[in-house]
């Protein structure tokens, strides 16, 4: 498990209150390989920009953040 800060949604506002920190397996959803490192990175709302945390798969395979919280939530659910 690794913590990540992503945008909450598609639509941040360049507004660093939109961001959450979700924990996610670090495993490539698509085939099982790690994920890779994480560094910092901005996502990209029009003309608006907020620095987050950001990632490359070894294996190729793009996660993109709206997956991730898809993910997390997902998870979250199962533990219920």
């Amino acid at each position: 498990m690794m913590q990540v800060t992503i945008p909450s949604g598609r639509v941040h506002d360049g507004y660093c209150g939109n961001l959450i920190t979700i924990e996610l397996d670090w495993i490539c959803p698509k085939c099982g390989g790690p994920r890779g490192e994480i560094f910092p990175t901005h996502s990209f709302d029009g003309s608006r920009r907020l620095v987050c945390d950001g990632w490359r798969n070894d294996c190729g395979h793009i996660d993109t953040y709206a997956a991730a919280r898809q993910e997390f939530l997902e998870r979250r659910r199962d533990k219920k």
